[in-house]
């Protein structure tokens, strides 16, 4: 049974937390500071946990600061902020800090158990198997967008720009299913990137997302017309990033297992006219001697035949 500490000032926040966890079926500890939590920690073993923002003595950035940095079994123990101000930014200094992801307390009872059994249970959408590029040379971005990605099941490869991106895709063109990618990008645009993709290394089928601040209607029709299939605005809500990405990979999951059943089948062809072949060759000289006896023996018979009626009459 997954233990989860539950990390709140708030004793009412705390039972509501638990007592809807319980129900889920998950065993629950309780901390109502950060403090204390370091010291749980410190005793107990845990498989994930809620934390509050606005705590005090340490807040909730700080209490996740020092859970990452106190001990290296505890940098991938997933932390989901729970909190009243889920914004862009609060966001961004949580997923710097080590954040695993945001809930807010408004819906708490329909969003947290679903986002604990998809960090808990990251293949349960059978996305395994797949691959997703992120290119953005934000490392707040890139950590938000690859966090929600791998709660499918996909693999996820990150590039600090369309340059490195680049640079992973020409050593194996067919390594991914799916391409994420920023527009406003220092060096390289998004735009310039997806030509370059789809044109030069000829990527026709692979879907490519652009994350854009940018939604006027000119700016969209340039990404469009640079090769894009999707496009997310910025900011973006979790359930919608992970709603797009998972249909894009299902269908690029449903086309590789496609390819590979025609393939395994031309094989398939290939190997039984192979054979028709050998035996066909190795077959031919013996029937042929089979057949040559047959006319003699055809041949014999009618004459056979011949002298029989000849002495009958």
């Amino acid at each position: 049974m997954p233990k989860i500490l539950v990390i709140d000032d708030s004793r009412f926040m705390r039972r509501l937390i638990a007592d809807l966890l319980t129900k889920q079926n998950y065993e629950v500890d309780e901390a109502e500071n950060g403090e204390i939590a370091l010291e749980k920690l410190e005793s107990g073993s845990y498989d994930l946990l809620t934390l509050d923002v606005e705590m005090p003595v340490l807040n909730g950035f700080e209490t996740c600061k020092h859970i990452r940095q106190k001990d290296w079994t505890l940098k991938d123990i997933p932390i989901v902020f729970v909190t009243d101000n889920d914004n862009m930014e609060g966001r961004e200094k949580g997923f710097l800090a080590g954040a695993t992801d945001f809930v807010s307390k408004k819906t708490i009872p329909q969003e947290l158990p679903n986002v604990i059994s998809d960090i808990l249970n990251p293949g349960k959408l059978d996305l395994s198997g797949t691959t997703c590029l992120v290119v953005d040379d934000s490392d707040a971005e890139r950590k938000i967008s690859s966090t929600l990605i791998v709660r499918t099941g996909a693999k996820v490869i990150e590039a600090a720009s369309a340059e490195e991106a680049l640079v992973k895709i020409k050593k194996d063109p067919c390594a991914f299913d799916l391409i994420m990618t920023d527009q406003i990008m220092p060096g390289m645009l998004g735009t310039e990137f997806s030509q370059i993709l789809r044109k030069e290394i000829g990527l026709k089928e692979i879907p490519i997302v652009f994350l854009t601040a940018r939604t006027d209607g000119e700016s969209i029709v340039k990404i469009f017309a640079s090769g894009a299939t999707d496009y997310l605005a910025k900011p973006y809500l979790s359930e919608e990033l992970m709603s797009r990405v998972s249909s894009h990979l299902k269908i690029a999951k449903l086309i590789k297992s496609l390819k590979e059943s025609l393939d395994l089948s031309q094989q398939s062809v290939a190997e039984k006219d192979q054979v028709m072949s050998i035996c066909a060759h190795d077959l031919k000289t013996p029937l042929n001697g089979i057949r040559g006896f047959s006319d003699l023996l055809i041949e014999s018979n009618s004459i056979g035949d011949t002298f029989d009626k000849e002495a009958i009459e």
